[in-house]
């Protein structure tokens, strides 16, 4: 099955189909950033509130079990799976600047990563689930692109760029 998302009634919605486009169903209401479990029983996604990110959430394909993950008042968004299932990578706004946090599958265990004035954005997970890349940037906007270890720890910087860099992502094959 595939997720797409749609605009309807002005909110976003999350669906997932078949790759034929039969079997069309809507699994949330206000939500985005669908992003799919490894063994593709679960999705997380943020629930938005008022055209603003708010809450990650997770749902099962068949638009069952919806369980909410994160409470804050400010924004938790991008959640990312790590490999193994066991972890999710989001971004959040909770400490007055977007940081990347980490919590276990069910919630559980979130804590900050990055503790850094500057903000952060795109945490993708490597391939082995050992490391995390993101770019990091004044005042909310992309700077340069660092990597870290799972953990938080080692945070290196990757690239100086005198404009900006962003998106990172990893090769499949890349530890």
């Amino acid at each position: 099955m595939k997720s797409s998302r749609r605009p309807q009634n002005f909110n976003t919605e999350i669906y997932v189909m078949n790759a034929d486009s039969s079997g069309q169903q809507r699994l949330t209401r206000n939500g985005v950033d669908p992003a799919w479990s490894p063994d593709g029983r679960k999705i997380a996604f943020v629930r938005e509130w008022r055209g603003h990110a708010a809450e990650i959430y997770v749902v099962s394909p068949d638009g069952t079990g919806v369980r909410k993950l994160t409470h804050n008042s400010e924004p938790d968004f991008a959640p990312a799976w790590s490999s193994d299932g066991r972890r999710i990578v989001f971004l959040s706004d909770r400490d007055a600047n977007r940081e990347i946090y980490v919590m276990n599958a069910d919630g559980t265990r979130q804590r900050n990563l990055t503790c850094s004035r500057a903000s952060e954005w795109s945490p993708p997970w490597s391939a082995d689930g050992s490391k995390i890349a993101f770019e990091r940037g004044p005042l909310l906007r992309a700077g340069d692109i660092f990597v870290m270890n799972a953990d938080g720890s080692g945070q290196r910087r990757l690239t100086r760029n005198p404009l900006f860099d962003w998106s990172p992502a990893w090769s499949p094959a890349q530890k």
